[in-house]
């Protein structure tokens, strides 16, 4: 049975907060009297290990590790409740926060959509759900809907039928990525288990990566070419060799040959945790790599942007990570999250083609986990819809600020995705729980 939720517009609004860090490197003041506590900046350890170092001055640590734990207008730096400033570098401010002019400063949230529209449930299906993907599997433009549950994958297709069964994994699946490896108009599936196979569109067999090189895969990033050929693939993978590795996770990259199947080409070590990993449009040659780390993101490329590392001390990385064009401009944005359990922060950054910068941070209350990319409204621009729990948010027009509308879930929401299943030119936004998967489109 269909439910009905009613949801907000946005056309004419672009109210959003804009930020970039701005960090400067104070020098430490002379020693600590008995008079005035030790100071300190972001490159000064404090001399007791109790303490941490806050707003250039050590104050004893704890015992906060979330913003909801200090009485307003006091925020948790560093596992202490402390005034909202004076700062002198973002590292001084909590999660989320911007040092601007001496002050930590909150991301503002994002307003509300005013008009009313209708977020309609399409299919909802008895069918737990640990990873989705939408996939052109005919080449025909409409996408199905694969769902993994445990270590079966359904389909559902042919506008919304029930789910039949397509492939019984060994393991259970952890992620699924869709592309064209063999160049016939249909895009295989690609499934992380935590090996890797590939299902070919046209003929259902599934390849195996089984050579001396197969290991285990955290990530999985699909790219190309800009003329839509050569696809390679790059992934976070458990290195298998036991000499050799630099790391434990390691990034690896894929060349596609063209028969449906991955060839390993290589690794590559950091010394940074990774977390997720994507590829983007960001200058006038190829698809890069780009890769999220707690404290940092990294932009690997051939082409003018070189090798990048990208600081955003105001949100951690969480492994929250997706790429498009949300203004049809040529080059790909990157949107990253930072959830928290009472506040959500995204960042999204740009590139000119030479560099990537921080151009614009939103707040949502709420954690919100998951995060996916798709022309919801069918305006020709791609929107963000955001969920946890039992919310979905979809953020209309990022690029420009926008506006957010919010709307109740019909279940939790453990895993999220986005595509166009009938061909209206509006994606439908697909929520997959431990008990349920439902598919939620916009009248």
């Amino acid at each position: 049975m269909a439910a009905t939720w009613f949801l907000s517009s946005c056309r004419g609004v672009g109210v959003q907060s804009s930020a970039t860090s701005s960090a400067s490197s104070s020098s430490a003041d002379a020693p600590a009297t008995t008079d005035e506590p030790e100071r300190c900046d972001s490159g000064w350890v404090c001399g007791d290990d109790d303490e941490v170092c806050v707003h250039g001055s050590c104050v004893p640590r704890g015992p906060c590790d979330d913003p909801g734990d200090c009485t307003a207008p006091e925020v948790c730096v560093a596992e202490s409740c402390v005034p909202p400033g004076p700062c002198d570098d973002g590292v001084d401010c909590s999660d989320g926060e911007i040092c601007e002019q001496g002050v930590c400063e909150l991301a503002e949230i994002v307003p509300a959509c005013p008009e009313l529209l209708a977020l309609t449930v399409e299919l909802s299906l008895e069918q737990p759900a640990t990873e989705l993907r939408f996939r052109d599997a005919d080449g025909g433009g409409l996408r199905a809907l694969d769902i993994a549950s445990g270590a079966e994958i359904w389909e559902v297709a042919g506008g919304m039928q029930d789910a039949v069964s397509l492939l019984s994994a060994d393991g259970d699946v952890l992620l699924m990525r869709t592309a064209d490896l063999d160049f016939d108009g249909r895009e295989e599936l690609l499934i992380v288990q935590p090996t890797l196979w590939i299902l070919d569109a046209a003929t259902s067999a599934v390849w195996k990566w089984s050579d001396t090189s197969s290991a285990d895969l955290e990530d999985l990033a699909i790219g190309s070419l800009p003329s839509g050929t050569e696809p390679r693939a790059w992934a976070l993978w458990h290195c298998p060799y036991p000499e050799g590795c630099g790391g434990e996770v390691e990034i690896a990259s894929f060349d596609a040959p063209g028969d449906g199947t991955l060839l390993f080409s290589g690794g590559q070590a950091r010394l940074e945790p990774l977390l997720a990993i994507a590829t983007a449009r960001l200058d006038d040659t190829t698809q890069v790599l780009v890769v999220d780390s707690t404290d940092a993101l990294f932009i690997h490329g051939g082409g003018p942007l070189g090798q990048l590392t990208v600081h955003d001390v105001a949100v951690r990385g969480a492994g929250v990570l997706e790429t498009g064009d949300l203004d049809e401009s040529g080059f790909d944005e990157i949107v990253r999250l930072a959830p928290a359990e009472s506040q959500t922060i995204a960042s999204l950054y740009e590139s000119d083609g030479l560099a990537v910068n921080v151009t614009l941070r939103a707040r949502f209350p709420g954690e919100l986990q998951r995060l996916a990319l798709g022309d919801v409204d069918g305006d020709g621009r791609l929107d963000a819809v955001l969920a946890g729990g039992e919310r979905v948010v979809v953020w209309f027009d990022p690029k420009e600020g926008g506006c957010a509308f919010e709307a109740a879930a019909p279940h939790d929401v453990l895993t999220l995705a986005v595509g166009d299943a009938n061909g209206d030119g509006r994606d439908e936004i697909a929520v997959g729980s431990e008990t349920a998967t439902s598919v939620l489109a916009l009248q």
